[in-house]
């Protein structure tokens, strides 16, 4: 029987879509399951596509490798290291201000 997902119901592997675990989805974006259970609270992870039982969702994988495809690449991020190496930031004129006590020459 197929339903929608989300509906707390079984939903059957007609397709050949596999299921995938939240380990098993951990483990393909290389992230701690935490972090999936995380994105969940914070609506930036799908809902899980089987959750006939509660503590064990399970989602398509086409559905995971959507998300992939949606997330920003890890290159895409910006840190401030890659800021400052960018020249995105104000270290320049701020080493100007760094003249005051306290402050290395």
């Amino acid at each position: 029987m197929t339903t929608r997902p989300g509906s707390g119901r079984r939903v059957s592997d007609v397709s050949g879509d596999p299921l995938l675990s939240i380990t098993e989805i951990a483990a393909l974006a290389r992230m701690h399951r935490q972090s999936i259970y995380r994105l969940r609270g914070e609506g930036k992870f799908p809902p899980p596509d089987d959750t006939a039982v509660r503590t064990r969702p399970r989602w398509r994988k086409s559905t995971f490798e959507r998300w992939m495809a949606d997330r920003p690449k890890p290159s895409a991020r910006t840190t401030p290291h890659r800021k400052q190496a960018l020249g995105q930031t104000e270290v320049d004129s701020q080493k100007d201000d760094q003249s005051g006590p306290g402050c290395r020459p």
